[in-house]
């Protein structure tokens, strides 16, 4: 199925050089992640936290940009303008992650508790998002739904993805949702973010469009502030 996604020309435009890859990933991954010790310690209600979580988020989409358009410019994005083709394909696509994500999750969790294996319910962010309202839980939603789809497709999907495709196709997805799944450090959600990584990935190769991954990764991070949204009667 995924050899059928990437013709033999187009995956050569797909990868990236290695050092590329390397300097554009660590200086998103660093970015993207600073704001977690402050969650963890729960300054999640300070300005503080709202500055570093808006201003490491953004500083990450420039890092990797400047210097992935520095190695191949514009083209190396592999953005074009949304298509009614991309955004429905984006609506089928988050419609059948939707349910997968929570089937996985699921049955991980029966074998979780089968096998004795702690773990937690609830993902901090979400724990985190169900304690705040008003203006915090606005800037969350926009921080969730916005920006972060955005460097996190431009850091899996196009970047790690681009370093790791020419030790194979099938390899890359793995390899990339895998990581994907693992950063968000949630064990009991770990199949169903493996899921969405991998659903975001193909949705990104079948459309040749890092905008129609970005579109389904902010749809389904709305579901997720959605939920928390109701849960708490926001």
């Amino acid at each position: 199925m995924l050899n059928s996604l990437i013709a033999p020309e187009e995956e050569a435009d797909t990868q990236l050089p290695v050092p590329a890859v390397l300097a554009a990933f660590t200086a998103g991954f660093l970015c993207v992640i600073s704001p977690l010790p402050q969650l963890l310690a729960g300054w999640g209600h300070h300005l503080s936290f709202w500055g570093t979580a808006y201003l490491s988020t953004l500083c990450g989409i420039g890092a990797m940009s400047g210097i992935l358009f520095r190695y191949g410019g514009a083209k190396i994005f592999q953005i074009r303008r949304l298509t009614w083709g991309d955004i429905l394909f984006c609506l089928k696509g988050t419609a059948l992650i939707i349910p997968a994500y929570a089937l996985v999750n699921a049955l991980w969790k029966a074998l979780l508790t089968l096998t004795g294996i702690p773990f937690e319910e609830t993902q901090q962010l979400m724990i985190f998002a169900q304690n705040i309202s008003g203006f915090d839980f606005v800037l969350l939603a926009i921080l969730v739904t916005i920006p972060v789809p955005v460097a996190e497709e431009l850091l899996f999907r196009r970047i790690l993805y681009g370093g790791v495709v020419r030790q194979g196709r099938m390899t890359a997805l793995l390899f990339t949702s895998f990581f994907f799944a693992a950063v968000h450090f949630f064990l009991a959600g770990f199949p169903g973010l493996f899921v969405i990584g991998a659903g975001c990935q193909l949705i990104y190769l079948k459309r040749k469009n890092l905008l129609a991954a970005i579109l389904s990764h902010a749809l389904l991070n709305a579901c997720a502030v959605l939920s928390a949204a109701l849960s708490t009667g926001v």
